[in-house]
Order: C-alpha cells, then sequence, then structure tokens
C-alpha cells in the first residue's frame, strides 16, 4: 500500500515544514506533494530540499477561499501526481493540520476498509442538534464574492472609500455590505428624474 500525501498551504513555512518533517519521519517512503498559494505567503523553492520526495506545486493566480480557485488547484494537483508518482491511496491535509495517531498503521487501515475513498458526511438535514442544522445550512449557503469592483468603488464617499480600502474593519463586512448598497442606490439616478 503506496500512500501519498497533498498538502495544500497558503501560510508561512514553518507550520508547513513542521508538518513536512513529522510525515517524513512516520511514512519515510511516502511521496509528499504541497500545493502552496504563493500570493498567500512567500515561500523558497528551496524550503523542500532537505525532505526527500517532496514535491513543490504553485499556481498562477491566487487561490481564494470558497471559491473554485480552491477546487481547480486540487485538481491540478491531483492530475500531476497522477502523471508524477506512484500511489494508491491520497491523504489530503492543509498546512496547518497535524496527525494525532501514529501513521505506521495507516496503510493497513485504509487496506482494511475496502473502500476507493473515505469521506465522512452526514446530511445537514440529519443533524440532531438544531443549532448545528442552522449554523452548517448557513456556511452551506454562504457565498464569497469580491465586496466591489473598481467602478462601484468610485461611486462610495471619500469616507466609506477608505473604509474599503482598509478592509473595513471597524464596521465589520455586514455593515460595509448595508452601506454600499445603501450608497449605490443613492448615487444612481432615479428612473423618473431620467438619465
Amino acid at each position: 500500500m503506496k500512500i501519498a500525501f497533498l498538502v495544500m498551504n497558503h501560510r508561512p513555512a514553518a507550520q508547513l515544514l513542521r508538518l513536512l518533517a513529522m510525515l517524513r519521519r512516520q511514512l519515510p517512503g511516502a511521496p509528499i506533494v504541497v500545493h502552496h498559494d504563493r500570493f498567500g505567503a512567500g515561500i523558497e523553492a528551496s524550503a523542500l530540499d532537505r525532505i526527500e520526495n517532496a514535491h513543490l506545486l504553485t499556481s498562477e493566480n491566487a487561490i481564494r477561499w470558497g471559491d473554485f480557485s480552491f477546487v481547480d488547484a486540487y485538481w491540478r494537483s491531483l492530475a500531476w501526481m497522477i502523471e508524477h508518482i506512484e500511489f494508491d491511496w491520497v491523504v489530503l491535509l492543509s498546512g496547518q493540520d497535524y496527525p494525532i495517531k501514529p501513521l505506521s498503521t495507516l496503510g493497513d487501515y485504509l487496506s482494511a476498509i475496502g473502500a476507493d475513498a473515505f469521506v465522512r458526511a452526514v446530511p445537514i438535514s440529519e443533524l440532531s442538534n438544531v443549532a448545528d442544522r442552522r449554523n452548517r445550512n448557513r456556511r452551506y449557503l454562504y457565498q464569497y464574492r469580491p465586496l466591489t469592483t473598481s467602478s462601484q468603488a468610485e461611486q462610495l464617499s471619500g469616507r466609506l472609500r477608505r473604509r474599503v480600502r482598509q478592509g473595513a474593519t471597524r464596521i465589520g463586512r455586514e455593515g460595509l455590505l448595508r452601506r454600499f448598497r445603501s450608497a449605490a442606490q443613492t448615487s444612481r439616478p432615479s428612473p423618473d428624474r431620467g438619465a
């Protein structure tokens, strides 16, 4: 049983390197592929040189949380792995993950389950806790969107425009969206007044 690790990372190298060193100690022959979002944090290409059978991949574009760009990077990484390394199983990790059990028995465990994939999932409607159902439903239906386009930002008042540029830390995302929508509506000509 040959296990490979795919680590999706967007943070500085220190925690990632700690994870990779532990993976290498526990499963010395396992290939490790790191997809690093170079737009999130810089990492030297040579950072993985000391870790045998470790490969660094990057993207041409930034990866946004909650966006399809993450899925795209994941699929491109898997395609690279299929083309360049041999494996029976891929374990997907983030750079912030850290195993809680020794990995020495992982191969035997994956062989014994008799499956092609191992994913834990529960339909939201079957969660017993009402608050959990509500929370998961909100998270599932939530859509990340860019806050403004440059033409929309130009319509904002100078003060609000400065807050948008500063990340709107004081009024928060919801407050910013309310103010943006209000400012955008008041800057449009009314249909009865003509263009």
